[in-house]
């Protein structure tokens, strides 16, 4: 969980450089909509692209290969946390017991 997590934000950066570069205009329409951080504009463009479009722009090869990685490593980094969430709630549902 500890390695997980931070190659997640690495390929989610990864995934703005790509996107930047490989489709400006999907990042400016994604900048303008959502005034934040570049990280978090990256996550909303991550989580709303559908079959290989946002808001309209078709995405690059590249920037989908990007955001496969990204969104892998993000479900690797939940299931490793609910497995240690539910060895934390376990351990302490079978201390109570005794």
């Amino acid at each position: 969980m500890f390695v997980s997590y931070p190659m997640y934000f690495m390929e989610l950066n990864a995934f703005k450089r790509v996107l930047k570069i490989e489709n400006p205009e999907a990042w400016d329409q994604a900048k303008r909509r959502f005034t934040l951080s570049e990280l978090e504009v990256a996550y909303r463009v991550l989580s709303a692209s559908k079959d290989g479009f946002f808001q309209g722009n078709a995405l690059s090869p590249a920037v989908m290969k990007a955001r496969r990685i990204a969104v892998r490593w993000l479900y690797i980094s939940m299931g490793l946390f609910m497995v240690v969430l539910f060895m934390g709630l376990a351990a302490s549902l079978i201390e109570g017991k005794q």
